[in-house]
């Protein structure tokens, strides 16, 4: 389908006539030109240019203004562009779809003449762009610029809250009042106003950049107010600087959409439908939510400290992350040992921060330290507004924050410091080189200059860098955030260093003999979760005195260790310091004994002990400590002599007896059982019993009367005591 093109019916084109206005007033002088600028629109109109402004490409855009708005299917783009009263501009205008189709282009170096409506075939975001001529650096008009409107229409009526900017060069023949929102990428919305505002060749950008150093290689802001890079002012020293444009040049640069009017409630989060055929930073509109942090952990570079990697996510709004470090583990953030840093998070989403370990002494912290981890977002949405190029800003600057916080929105931060030792011979000056760190009200318009303070009324616009107003070739950063913020903390667990001990021995002779030696080896482990630095070494002591320097001597020169150092102490003890000991390493120590002269060789039992430093001495049955007790033994005893054994008593061999014969029965008797054994048995056994019973029956009858001459013997009296009966 083609789309018409064609221009707006007069009854719905009131600015028509404006336009027509400016072009029969060429000849008048620069105040009544101002009469003729298309006015300041009506409340509840929507905005369709800035008022008393021509556009043109301009030197910090690339000598090329891109004006877009978002048009819906079926509604109109509209714009109007003319050349300011009597000038030329040279300068080409275009007018692209959303599909990436050029609908209308203005003839190149000849007077600029668009007035036109063109039904959008789809949603999407149209563009229209200013350029320079090639030759304006060598061939410049007066006032090089265009008028302009633009907007996005429905049945001929502009919609409010659809046109903005990523950056507005611009002229303004007078002085005039402009007034812009500022929309970021996560909905916070700023309002910006410039009263009594006159700039030659000026532009007007916010981003969360501002000024930055070209060299900065993370692109963070300078918070300075700066030469421009071709000023020649202290030498050129604003080359050092730069107002980025693209994120491709500048790592994490945000550039928010400059609307000229509050953006309409209707606009979509994205499009993928962008005149200019972008794919990255498609974003149109933005819902603002509170800030958030989310998932933040410290991961530790090594087991040897606490240096390491904190990271996190915003998960709703970019802004600077404070970091406080408990860098001692005392549960608090600000004692003398505690670290603060920041981190500037241009846009939400993960973020990270490089601890190198050390404490606010600039000591390394060790690894058992639980250290600990505090973030804190502020400084949401942070949004610089800079006037570049600005001759007259009579007015200042007010600045209004519409989403985020509670504290003052009307706060502005500045800092012109960097002019304080150029600026002598300037035509005007500002009242205020810096705000302070907690910045300034800006109701009413504050950070102002004059094109001249004298009498004089000299140009403002000399670009000597040396003289003419105080923003005549100076880029100056007004800056603010919002005031919500967020906290998240994570501490750390400490890493425990821990040793095992192992030791061996082999001697020359056994049993040991004077002049033997005997060769030992101790081996320690780093098997904790953190290393053994040089601050907390490894250690270890070998106790010769404990049962070898009684038997043996030490072999001074046989010490030897494979890490760190070993010494003979007072007591003839090997202290043995094993140094810095990452976490799976060993260190071996080793030396030699000479056993000494004895009575019995045989007896010569020598028994030697190593333990961890921390540990006492006590003897192991094993070659390998435990965590129990930390000390390996090896012992050297003399054997047992051999003894013969007892051979074991065997009893005599007993032979078997052989069973009786059994006894035959004479032919044709029966059988009596005389010659059954178990018979016979049966026999004797009863024999036995019978005898047996006889005899106590005997027995039994002689009692009974003794009993019977006894009770007879009473009865006479014989047997009474004290009687004389013998």
């Amino acid at each position: 389908m083609t789309t018409p093109i064609r221009t707006h019916p007069r009854a719905h084109r009131p600015r028509i006539a404006r336009f027509t206005a400016l072009a029969t007033a060429a000849c008048l002088a620069s105040a009544s030109l101002l009469a003729t600028m298309p006015a300041a629109h009506a409340a509840g109109e929507a905005a369709t240019t800035l008022p008393g402004t021509i556009l043109h490409g301009g030197a910090t855009n690339n000598h090329k203004t891109t004006v877009f708005a978002y048009v819906k299917a079926g509604e109109a783009f509209a714009a109007t562009f003319g050349e300011h009263p009597g000038m030329d501009s040279r300068m080409t205008v275009t007018i692209v779809d959303p599909l990436g189709k050029v609908r209308q282009t203005s003839t190149p170096g000849g007077p600029v003449a668009i007035d036109t409506q063109i039904v959008s075939d789809v949603d999407g975001v149209w563009a229209v762009t200013i350029e320079d001529p090639a030759d304006i650096a060598t061939n410049r008009p007066q006032f090089p610029g265009v008028t302009w409107n633009v907007a996005a229409e429905k049945d001929g009526v502009a919609i409010p809250g659809r046109v903005f900017s990523e950056s507005l060069a611009f002229n303004t023949p007078a002085a005039t009042t402009l007034s812009l929102f500022a929309l970021t990428k996560t909905g916070g919305l700023y309002r910006e106003t410039l009263r009594d505002y006159n700039g030659v060749d000026s532009t007007i950008q916010v981003t969360n950049k501002g000024n930055v150093l070209a060299d900065d290689a993370a692109c963070d802001p300078a918070y300075l107010s700066v030469p421009m890079p071709r000023s020649p002012e202290s030498d050129g020293s604003g080359a050092a600087y730069e107002q980025p444009t693209s994120a491709s040049a500048c790592t994490g640069l945000e550039r928010y959409r400059l609307f000229l009017d509050q953006p309409a409630a209707d606009l979509p989060s994205s499009s993928t439908n962008w005149a200019d055929g972008r794919t990255t930073e498609t974003w149109v509109g933005a819902t603002y939510a509170a800030p958030t942090i989310s998932g933040l952990d410290f991961s530790r570079s090594g087991t040897a400290g606490n240096a390491g990697t904190l990271t996190g996510t915003l998960d709703t709004q970019p802004g600077t992350v404070n970091l406080d470090i408990d860098a001692d583990g005392d549960g608090v953030f600000d004692g003398p040992a505690d670290v603060r840093q920041t981190v500037i998070v241009p846009q939400a989403g993960s973020f990270s921060f490089d601890w190198d370990g050390k404490n606010g002494r600039g000591e390394l912290v060790d690894a058992s330290v639980a250290s600990a981890f505090r973030a804190t977002l502020a400084r949401t949405n942070e949004a610089h507004f800079l006037r570049t190029d600005s001759e007259i800003s009579r007015g200042g600057i007010e600045l209004l924050r519409l989403t985020g916080g509670s504290t003052n929105p009307s706060v502005v931060y500045f800092d012109d410091s960097r002019f304080a030792d150029t600026s002598s011979q300037r035509y005007s000056t500002t009242s205020l080189l810096a705000s302070g760190p907690g910045g300034i009200d800006s109701t009413g318009g504050v950070h102002r200059w004059a094109g001249d303070d004298t009498s004089a009324n000299r140009s403002p616009n000399a670009n000597t860098g040396t003289t003419g107003s105080w923003g005549d070739q100076r880029s100056i950063d007004d800056w603010t955030f919002g005031a919500d913020s967020a906290v998240a903390s994570v501490a750390i667990d400490p890493l425990t260093p821990h040793l095992s001990i192992e030791k061996h021995g082999t001697a020359s002779s056994s049993p040991l003999l004077a002049g033997s030696t005997i060769d030992y080896t101790v081996v320690l482990t780093s098997d904790g979760t953190g290393d053994f630095t040089t601050v907390n070494p490894a250690e270890a002591v070998d106790h010769l005195d404990q049962g070898v320097l009684d038997k043996a001597t030490l072999v001074k020169d046989s010490i030897a260790t494979t890490t760190g150092s070993a010494t003979v102490d007072a007591r003839g003890r090997i202290v043995w310091n094993a140094g810095a000991l990452p976490v799976g390493a060993t260190s071996t120590l080793t030396f030699s004994v000479t056993v000494l002269p004895n009575d019995d060789p045989a007896r010569a039992d020598i028994v030697n002990t190593a333990c961890v430093a921390s540990a006492p001495h006590r003897p192991s049955a094993s070659e390998y400590g435990t965590d129990e007790n930390p000390c390996a033994t090896v012992p050297f005893t003399p054997p047992v002599p051999p003894t013969t054994p007892t051979p074991p008593v065997t009893p005599p061999t007993v032979p078997p007896t052989a069973p009786p014969a059994p006894h035959a029965t004479p032919p044709g008797l029966a059988s009596t059982g005389a010659d059954n054994p178990l018979v016979m048995a049966g026999l004797a056994t009863g024999t036995v019993l019978l005898g047996a019973a006889v005899v106590w029956l005997a027995a039994l009858r002689r009692r009974r009367s003794d009993a019977a001459a006894s009770a007879s013997a009473t009865a006479s009296g014989s047997g009474i005591p004290g009687s004389d009966t013998p």
